[in-house]
């Protein structure tokens, strides 16, 4: 989010349309502004960390499904892995 800039619309002026990836970046943006008042000179340092953990979430999702598959002495040796 934060390191990548908006696409630019289809259409032509003013039948412009956005990508929804792109208006939903700047209702973040308008979120993170009005209702949590983050400042506007720290937006792009949020962004940025936006950008780095969704990542992050789609891994994550995919190793909970991937020992969703295993037996149980094998799930709780991972668990007991990352808990140490």
């Amino acid at each position: 989010m934060g390191g990548t800039r908006l696409g630019p619309p289809e259409g032509t002026e003013p039948d412009w349309i956005f990508a929804e990836i792109d208006v939903a970046r700047v209702r973040l943006i308008y979120d993170f502004g009005r209702a949590m008042a983050v400042p506007e000179e720290t937006m792009p340092l949020v962004l940025s960390l936006l950008d780095q953990v969704y990542p992050l979430r789609g891994q994550m999702r995919a190793i909970a499904r991937a020992m969703e598959g295993q037996p149980e002495a094998v799930r709780a040796a991972i668990l007991a892995a990352i808990r140490a």
